[in-house]
């Protein structure tokens, strides 16, 4: 054993306690507990031995008296080599392992002190009973129906063990302790916080790898996520539970009428998918495959299926009780009931297939960064297109719903290619906002022109507002120079709105400005995404009050009545508005001010 001591801490035996630390840490700088773990135990326990042997002084035995037949030898030493012969055994000096060097062996047991002795069973009886603790937890931790209370107690009485006293073993213990803990199923739940408290491991002091600890940690962090889904309170339970439980023919009935469940679930999954890996392995097998699935498999919402299910049996009611269709009978209840329910699966499917299925193709497979710029934003240009034509043909109020023939194909195609970018920050918002643009026209509709212009500008707000983040993106990736060009262009065209809206003569020439003042407003949204906050927020206070000052401004115009004298304030108000977020984008020096402005005095850039 002492060969073994010193050949691993690399030095002669010696009783200098100073001699062995100094050669137990050249030789700790060799040997990392990580990349070898046997030889860091392996050096630790030659550290632990040699110390104890240094202290009670018998590393290297003490020289004995020297007797007075060896004071009459010549003082040179040599080792008798005894070899087998024709007449027995012979003494021969001149062999050639005479002159070797003998390995130094360990002293005899009996030739160690009691105390010693001692001390290493006390040792050894600490190190079993320690291990027989160890054994005990596996046991309950290899149990999948285990009681957390008994795992608990096992794994205290781990950590109070005397053998804990021994800085190898304490190691040793810890790293087993986190891999079970980080390994464990539910039965090693209650073990997480004390382990963490016990070891220190959330302080991550500098220079300790604490690399071992970070599953633990993890699993921390797992179960309070798992206790607030626990609650029925929280609003992703029911998600979690039809992740949770197994599912059944029942259960997946009733998740299919659950309107919102199957968005909530899908959220849920992916966020425990890519951020929390050890909720994973609280899910059912087969609930989360079924899952997985729908996600690349799409299918009708809840809400249509309400819809579907009651529906065509109210249709076909009042069409009994109305006596359109002739003498109430069972057969025209069926009939319209058979053709409302046609019709809504029709649609639907043609929805499901033609739409949504379309935008996980465009969203997964890559077509958006493969597709010309015409096919990710020409429904921009084309939805211009049907708004002027709105302004300029004259039609009836039956006649402008036809425009939605046009727009119709144009906001499927605004939500395809727009299916791999997140939604506006602020949905709601942003479609409301286009709402004053639709007062105001419905307001002043005093001639065919602006009818069919009212319904063309309630689907150009809302493609627009389906379209916004492609605008954005598309707005982002154009060069300086281009934007600035492109920001010049829309102020000039602000500027010639602005005054055909204050200088057309009657109604029948005003369709066409107002068309312009639509098209200004919608096209100066994504110009504003990447303007300074200070810019933005000169815009929202024009918009707050600026139409009192551009309505006083057209008051001022002699010889109108007051719905001319609004018809062009509230039209000036909004082209101004457009004006204001182009000019802050073409002119440098404004752009300069207002970013200077946002910047706090003693801010960091």
């Amino acid at each position: 054993m002492n060969g073994s001591i010193w050949a691993t801490l690399g030095i002669e035996p010696t009783n200098d306690a100073i001699e062995i630390k100094r050669a137990y840490a050249r030789r700790l700088k060799l040997v990392h507990p990580e990349d070898d773990p046997e030889g860091f135990q392996a050096l630790r326990e030659a550290y632990d031995h040699a110390t104890r042997m240094a202290r009670n002084g018998w590393a290297v035995p003490r020289p004995a008296e020297p007797s007075a037949d060896e004071d009459a030898d010549d003082g040179a030493w040599t080792p008798q080599v005894v070899v087998a012969g024709a007449d027995g055994w012979s003494d021969r000096r001149d062999d050639r392992w005479s002159h070797a060097q003998t390995e130094p062996r360990p002293a005899p047991v009996s030739d160690v002190p009691e105390d010693i002795r001692a001390e290493l069973a006390r040792e050894r009886d600490l190190a079993e009973a320690h291990k027989a603790l160890c054994d005990q937890l596996s046991t309950l931790v290899a149990n999948p129906d285990g009681d957390r209370h008994e795992a608990l107690s096992a794994m205290l009485r781990i950590l109070r063990s005397p053998g804990m006293d021994s800085l190898d073993a304490y190691a040793r213990t810890e790293r087993w302790l986190a891999y079970v803990t980080a390994v464990g199923g539910p039965v090693v739940d209650d073990m997480v916080e004390p382990l963490i408290q016990f070891f220190h491991w959330n302080e991550q002091p500098v220079g300790v790898d604490l690399s071992h600890a970070v599953p633990v940690l993890r699993r921390r962090d797992a179960g309070i996520i798992l206790r607030r889904l626990e609650r029925k309170m929280d609003p992703d339970h029911k998600a979690w539970i039809a992740l949770r439980d197994k599912p059944t023919r029942l259960s997946r009935l009733r998740e299919r009428f659950a309107p919102g469940l199957d968005k909530r679930v899908l959220a849920l999954l992916e966020r425990i998918d890519q951020d929390l890996p050890e909720v994973a392995q609280r899910m059912n097998p087969e609930a989360a495959a079924w899952w997985r699935e729908r996600r690349r498999r799409p299918e009708l919402p809840a809400r249509f299926l309400w819809v579907l299910l009651f529906a065509p049996p109210f249709v076909g009611s009042q069409g009994v009780i109305s006596n359109v269709f002739g003498p109430p009978s069972w057969a025209i209840f069926f009939a319209l009931t058979t053709v409302t329910a046609t019709a809504l699966l029709g649609a639907g499917l043609a929805w499901l297939y033609g739409v949504v299925h379309l935008r996980l193709r465009w969203a997964h497979e890559g077509l958006a960064w493969r597709a010309p710029p015409w096919l990710r934003l020409g429904w921009a240009p084309a939805t211009a297109a049907v708004v002027v034509l709105s302004s300029l043909l004259p039609v009836s109020l039956v006649g402008a719903a036809a425009y939605w023939l046009l727009l119709g194909p144009l906001l499927v195609w605004t939500r395809i290619v727009n299916a791999h970018l997140e939604a506006p920050y602020d949905p709601r918002g942003s479609f409301f906002a286009g709402l004053p643009l639709l007062a105001w026209l419905v307001i002043h509709t005093h001639s065919p022109q602006s009818v069919g212009l009212c319904w063309t500008a309630a689907g150009a707000v809302l493609i627009a507002h389906q379209g916004r983040p492609a605008l954005e993106e598309a707005w982002l990736s154009l060069s300086e120079a281009l934007r600035r060009q492109i920001a010049t262009g829309l102020a000039g065209a602000a500027v010639l709105t602005g005054l055909a809206v204050l200088l057309t003569p009657d109604w029948s020439y005003r369709a066409l400005p107002a068309a312009a003042v639509i098209l200004l407003t919608l096209a100066a949204r994504p110009i504003r995404m990447a303007q300074p906050p200070a810019a933005v927020t000169l815009w929202l206070q024009w918009m707050r009050f600026g139409w009192v000052a551009a309505y006083i401004l057209a008051a001022l115009v002699p010889g109108q009545v007051i719905a001319e004298a609004s018809y062009r304030g509230f039209g000036l108000w909004l082209a101004a508005g457009a004006l204001l977020t182009a000019l802050c984008e073409a002119a440098p020096r404004l752009q300069a001010l207002f970013a200077r402005r946002a910047s706090k005095p003693g801010a960091l850039a």
